[in-house]
């Protein structure tokens, strides 16, 4: 009998580690169907929070082509400039406010005589029409070669070098040059319109 009771306890082991074999995969199951149904579940969420995501975005959404781009710069910053020359001033005055800092006094004094709005405008002025690069490139050229001749003539003939002479032949080569830009940029006009 006690064969027999160890055979069935034997047998009634077997049992029981099969069972739990069975349970145990039944278990894996329900908790990888659950994993799987908490993972769809996670997509539609997702999916659902993208879409709303994208209807609030396209609800407040502004064209680009709606925006110039001062106001884009003026938007970022938080600051409404009605023009682009403002918004050009106002960078200007604060980048000689931080230039003005590191300069010692008298710079700063000087600075702030050049950078006069009186002042400015002149020489904007200037710049545009007298000050032009060829005039003073032209007039240069021809004071220093006709000073040059003419100094070496009166050495070598013996006549006084008159110095009128020099800023004669800067204001004829400053006309010279002026004429040499216009002629110039005609001629490259005409060649770029053909």
């Amino acid at each position: 009998m006690q064969k027999h009771h160890s055979r069935e306890s034997g047998h009634h082991g077997h049992e029981s580690k099969g069972e739990r074999q069975l349970d145990l995969e039944a278990e894996s199951r329900k908790n990888l169907e659950r994993i799987h149904e908490k993972a769809n579940k996670s997509q539609e969420t997702t999916k659902e929070h993208v879409e709303h995501i994208k209807s609030k975005v396209e609800t407040h959404a502004v064209s680009g082509k709606e925006f110039t781009v001062g106001e884009r710069e003026s938007v970022s910053h938080g600051h409404h400039h009605p023009n682009q020359k403002e918004l050009k001033t106002d960078a200007y005055q604060k980048t000689l406010k931080n230039v003005r800092r590191r300069l010692s006094k008298p710079d700063k004094l000087l600075s702030k005589v050049i950078h006069n709005k009186t002042v400015e405008s002149v020489s904007e002025v200037g710049g545009k029409t007298i000050a032009r690069p060829s005039g003073i490139l032209g007039g240069g050229l021809c004071a220093l070669l006709g000073s040059a001749f003419l100094l070496y003539m009166s050495s070598h003939y013996g006549f006084e070098y008159n110095y009128f002479v020099f800023f004669m032949l800067f204001a004829g080569g400053f006309f010279v040059g002026m004429f040499g830009e216009l002629l110039l940029r005609y001629i490259l006009k005409k060649d770029s319109s053909i």
